[in-house]
């Protein structure tokens, strides 16, 4: 037996009525893509909590580079000392004869006799200091602290993308007037702030008026992977 709506699929039903979904089927699609981009925010924020900022990401990898080029010198230098570099190689091979044998598939083109294990491990190092040396310049989408305002914009988005084709309130935000009682002259801003209330309790209307604006500027007609819709 299917259970009863509760009250915020119900206030999504209102609000897609209140847009222009007439029939019934056009309706419970828009409560479901409502609660399916609910979902999604949710998820994304918990997966993604506050990171480091751009200046403590670079100290973080300055720090880990300067201690990788200590370690490459030490590695040089044991090599200039024949008996500590012998008892190292014979400990590593100890280690290496008691791992699994995954991971002995995985070391043992690297763990012959002879000086290609040495070579092999000090290119690495090198490798990996160079790598951590390059990595601030490395642009990989999203680097900010803070991605809240990123998913609230693919949130919006995606319940654009649920509007409807002929709406009887058009996704928009009219003009902004100033002052106490000022903001987004927008009925269709109401219907988002108060669908938004189940996910952000504390957002604020014309902040969410602010996004909507940028969504809309930004012609996000279709939102970011992140809330792709795969149902039909």
């Amino acid at each position: 037996m299917k259970s009863a709506a509760t009250d915020y699929e119900l206030k999504c039903r209102k609000a897609a009525q209140k847009i222009g979904h007439k029939t019934n089927k056009a309706q419970l699609r828009f409560v479901e893509r409502v609660l399916y981009a609910n979902k999604r925010y949710k998820f994304l924020i918990s997966a993604n909590p506050r990171r480091s900022t751009p200046g403590q990401q670079k100290k973080r990898l300055e720090a880990f580079s300067e201690a990788l080029q200590s370690l490459l010198t030490e590695y040089r230098a044991l090599h200039k000392d024949s008996t500590a570099k012998t008892k190292f190689y014979k400990s590593l091979r100890d280690v290496y004869e008691q791992q699994s044998d995954h991971m002995k598939l995985m070391f043992n083109p690297y763990m012959n006799d002879g000086g290609y294990t040495e070579a092999v491990l000090g290119e690495f190092l090198e490798l990996l200091t160079v790598a951590t040396l390059n990595a601030p310049s490395q642009k990989i989408g999203h680097t900010k602290a803070e991605l809240k305002t990123y998913y609230l914009k693919g949130w919006i988005a995606a319940v654009r993308d649920s509007w409807p084709k002929e709406p009887s309130i058009k996704f928009g935000l009219g003009n902004y007037v100033k002052g106490t009682d000022g903001g987004w002259k927008s009925i269709s801003l109401d219907v988002l702030h108060g669908l938004a209330k189940e996910i952000e309790p504390k957002i604020q209307r014309n902040k969410l008026g602010n996004l909507m604006k940028e969504v809309i500027k930004n012609e996000l007609y279709q939102p970011p992977a992140e809330f792709i819709w795969f149902a039909h």
